[in-house]
């Protein structure tokens, strides 16, 4: 698994090289086929592992800053911060894996059947977050909850567009209507 995670985290889904993992973890290749019966099932293993993982991870920074808002300005300041810092490479080549995970799953409804509970319990998380945050008077729903959440994510899955772009100004004004998109529908000014 570490062998594969690192290959992963390397080559992603579409160039994974199952030769090389086997020849640096020195696993016969029965054996890996023992475990996950395929080239398939072991890196929807692998893939599982990281993207339920990081999502949840995400998801968790993200309702620490719901929860310990007094005002919505708060949430939608940290908000911002965090698109900025996303804008890196880091975040550029995390949404270039997730885009890569996601072509994968067109050809593989083993890997789409794990993303989409990945997906189903990520929303579920950020669902939860949004209603006890408007409980709380912080935010108001403008939309559908289950739309919210949705779009929001689908929003930050979609800034590749920009990625490939490459230009400063432009992933200045993404984060600029992705902030307006989401003062509206959280109830912001």
């Amino acid at each position: 698994m570490r062998y594969g995670r690192e290959e992963i985290e390397r080559s992603g889904t579409v160039n994974f090289n199952l030769d090389g993992v086997l020849r640096r973890s020195k696993v016969a290749r029965g054996s890996l086929y023992h475990h996950f019966k395929s080239r398939e099932g072991f890196i929807v293993a692998l893939e599982f592992e990281r993207s339920y993982t990081r999502k949840m991870q995400e998801l968790e920074v993200l309702r620490t800053f719901f929860y310990s808002a007094t005002r919505d300005e708060e949430i939608f300041q940290a908000l911002e911060a965090g698109l900025v810092a996303a804008g890196k490479d880091e975040g550029r080549l995390r949404r270039q894996h997730r885009i890569e995970t996601l072509a994968a799953s067109m050809r593989s409804s083993e890997i789409q059947r794990i993303l989409a509970d990945s997906q189903i319990a990520g929303t579920a998380h950020f669902r939860e977050t949004l209603e006890n945050t408007a409980k709380r008077g912080i935010i108001t729903l403008r939309a559908p909850i289950d739309g919210v959440a949705y779009l929001l994510q689908s929003m930050f899955v979609g800034r590749i567009l920009v990625d490939l772009v490459d230009d400063e100004r432009v992933d200045a004004d993404w984060v600029k209507a992705t902030m307006a998109t989401i003062r509206y529908l959280l109830g912001g000014k």
